[in-house]
């Protein structure tokens, strides 16, 4: 089966980038009448990288890793005064 498509594809052949030589985007429909496309092009290839991101810690990790650390340093204590005082 055959489909017709009718889409605007924009190739950029000059990445600036080590690791790809071309990119090729699809346009939407709706943008296909904008000025703006291969400066958004450039700019999206621009924030794309290899790197590893950072892990970052989640919030409820850090509340939930203080919570049992006072947790573990009350047992303690507590347990510390019960045999200190028998």
């Amino acid at each position: 089966m055959v489909k017709a498509v009718n889409k605007l594809i924009l190739e950029i052949n000059n990445t600036e980038n080590e690791y790809f030589e071309k990119a090729v985007f699809y346009v939407r429909p709706e943008m296909s009448a904008s000025n703006k496309l291969r400066a958004q092009a450039q700019l999206y290839l621009g924030n794309i990288g290899l790197e590893k991101r950072k892990r970052r810690i989640n919030r409820i990790t850090v509340i939930a890793g203080i919570s049992g650390l006072a947790a573990g340093a009350a047992v303690s204590l507590i347990t510390f005064l019960i045999t200190g005082l028998l």
